[in-house]
């Protein structure tokens, strides 16, 4: 998975459209390239490199983490409770990525414990109650702390927390 944040440069996605103004000023990070064996062992390698990207985000203090994913992979981060950027526009064709359709969808870490508390969500535990020291975030100015970030914040996706 490769972590690019808009602190220096537009985000890849950019090439590809405009973002909604509720995300613009706003500190983004996109994960590309997240790329992972089939099968169960797949599986939780793909949750844990998602954790780990929610944590980096704490620790570099990113407002909104934002992707873009082909059908049916979009789904999988439904279920880890992102939701759609453009939801007026289904799949968008992403000049970046020859011009493949992806869905747009956000979380923002801030928000993302309470969601998952509100949704009873079964990842909220190893998300929110488990520390995982084998989850290294070199170059992260310090290992964060989810929960020093991540409760009283309204959302900007406007989802109920």
């Amino acid at each position: 998975m490769r972590v690019q944040t808009n602190e220096y440069r537009r985000l890849a996605l950019e090439g590809s459209l405009e973002l909604p103004d509720w995300l613009k000023g706003r500190k983004l990070a996109e994960a590309t390239r997240l790329g992972v064996a089939q099968g169960r062992i797949g599986h939780v390698v793909k949750v844990m490199l998602f954790k780990a990207y929610l944590l980096y985000c704490v620790a570099e203090e990113v407002h909104c983490m934002v992707i873009t994913a082909r059908a049916p992979i979009d789904r999988q981060y439904e279920a880890l409770l992102f939701r759609d950027v453009f939801p007026e526009r289904g799949y968008i064709p992403m000049a970046h990525v020859g011009n493949m359709p992806h869905r747009v969808l956000a979380l923002e870490p801030a928000t993302a414990e309470m969601l998952s508390a509100t949704a009873n969500h079964p990842l909220h535990k190893l998300f929110f109650g488990t520390r995982h020291p084998d989850i290294k975030l070199d170059g992260a100015p310090r290992q964060p702390s989810l929960r020093r970030w991540t409760s009283g914040s309204s959302s900007l996706l406007g989802v109920p927390a």
